[in-house]
Parts: C-alpha cells; sequence; structure tokens
C-alpha cells in the first residue's frame, strides 16, 4: 500500500510540474525539481509494485527499489544541482556534465542491479508445460466462441 500511495504523490509532483511549467510558460528551476521528485518516486513505486506477491513484497524487491530511488535521487539531484556554465562546460565521457550525469548515473548505473534483481524477484514463477497448455486451449475454445480465425492457421 506504500508504494501506491508513493505512485499517487508521484504523479501529484509530475502534474505540479507540468502545471508550473504550463503557469510560467517555459519549464523553471522548481518544474524541474519536481519532475524529479516524481521520478524519484514513481519509478521504485512501480517496481515495487510490479514485484508484489500475493504474500506481499519481497525484502529484495524493496531493497532494491530504495536503491533505484537512492540513484535517481543522486542523479538528478547532482544533475540539477550543478551550475549552467553555458558554452564552457567541461565534457564527461564526452557529453556536458548534467547530461552524462543523467546518461550514465540515472540511465546505466540501474543496468547494474535491476536485471539481477528482476531475475531473483521473479525465479521460480514461470510457466510449467501444463499451464501453457491450458492457457492455449482456452484461448482456442475463446476463439471458436467469438468465431475468430488465425490467418496464420491456414
Amino acid at each position: 500500500m506504500t508504494a501506491l500511495r508513493l505512485v499517487v504523490v508521484g504523479l501529484l509532483a509530475a502534474l505540479a510540474a507540468y502545471g508550473d511549467a504550463l503557469i510560467a510558460g517555459a519549464a523553471t528551476t522548481a518544474s524541474g525539481w519536481l519532475m524529479a521528485l516524481a521520478l524519484v518516486l514513481v519509478l521504485p513505486a512501480t517496481l515495487a509494485l510490479g514485484a508484489r506477491r500475493s504474500r506481499g513484497t519481497s525484502r529484495l524487491a524493496v531493497s532494491v527499489a530504495v536503491l533505484l530511488g537512492v540513484v535517481l535521487a543522486a542523479g538528478f539531484g547532482l544533475a540539477l544541482g550543478l551550475p549552467d556554465l553555458g558554452s564552457n562546460e567541461p565534457l564527461w565521457l564526452g557529453l556536458p556534465r548534467r547530461a552524462a550525469v543523467i546518461v550514465y548515473g540515472v540511465g546505466l548505473i540501474p543496468l547494474l542491479f535491476l536485471p539481477w534483481a528482476y531475475a531473483r524477484t521473479h525465479a521460480g514463477t514461470d510457466l510449467d508445460a501444463a499451464t501453457v497448455a491450458d492457457l492455449a486451449d482456452r484461448c482456442a475454445a475463446l476463439q471458436r466462441e467469438h468465431g475468430i480465425r488465425r490467418v496464420d492457421a491456414e
């Protein structure tokens, strides 16, 4: 339930960011920080909701969601907090500093742990042959019931 509340608060922050930019006629510093807050709340909370099982969310999923939130908060905070140096902006790994923080920090660092966590969280939840066969039978029954013919079945 906490994750769902975080999604709602994050979406309200995104709405406020868009509203601020709309009223001002352009993105402002406040709208940037509000959107960063929205992403920091919504993305990890969505991850936690997706990993939820009937018995609740695993500790691993919660830990990874918190880690993702920390990485996002650090990345967006650093990117928004760095001063704008205009054309004198130094390059980090070929990109202006703020763009490098977003691409490498927010974009690539989560790739170091999210696939592993997804595999660990969903281990043992794959479909067995009997379940796949049952699904195929039920789909075929629905197709017959509604008069749907597959084009490639001919």
